[in-house]
């Protein structure tokens, strides 16, 4: 059930990125505004804030998903 609930919950990020696409605000931070770098995007295309704002917002695993920026 839990890895039903987080393809779910991924499926919604998504969702939702595609949304951002569509309104032109895709790969734009929702937090400071700024860029959020491809490196990020390629490794977590759902990402709606950039490695700082995710840190910021509480979420500890920020750092892992853009390691590679």
């Amino acid at each position: 059930r839990a890895s039903l609930a987080a393809t779910a919950a991924r499926l919604r990020d998504l969702d939702a990125a595609l949304a951002r696409v569509d309104d032109g605000s895709y790969g734009w931070c929702d937090g400071c505004g700024g860029r959020i770098p491809l490196a990020r995007l390629r490794a977590l295309p759902e990402a709606a804030r950039c490695v700082e704002c995710q840190c910021r917002a509480g979420d500890p695993f920020a750092l892992l998903a853009g390691a590679r920026q």
